[in-house]
């Protein structure tokens, strides 16, 4: 039986395989992009078409904002411990009562 679309059956297997590594999908389509023969841009929405079906996939990790630097500065200021945030902050803004974390 031949495959009508564009990927054969074995190409999303190995796509699915690639997705459960854990790697962020815009790395893992600029890794494998001549793999497949397709552009960056068409890998990726591919992958991310084909991860919405697919099981076992690691969880995103979180990255810890480190404040440890500008909290000598501010003083009354205590931070809790164990804050965490998704992502990684590109700047962070502590004053006498609240932080500002921009992403």
């Amino acid at each position: 039986m031949k495959n009508s679309f564009f990927y054969s059956i074995s190409d999303i297997k190995k796509m699915k395989t690639l997705l459960r590594t854990g790697e962020k999908i815009t790395t893992l389509a600029k890794n494998h992009c001549d793999e497949f023969n397709v552009s960056v841009g068409a890998l990726t929405s591919k992958l991310c078409s084909v991860a919405k079906h697919t099981r076992g996939r690691k969880p995103k990790k979180t990255k810890d904002v480190v404040v440890k630097t500008t909290i000598e500065k501010a003083k009354g200021l205590s931070v809790p411990d164990g804050t965490r945030f998704e992502g990684v902050a590109k700047r962070v803004e502590l004053f006498q009562d609240h932080f500002c974390v921009y992403f």
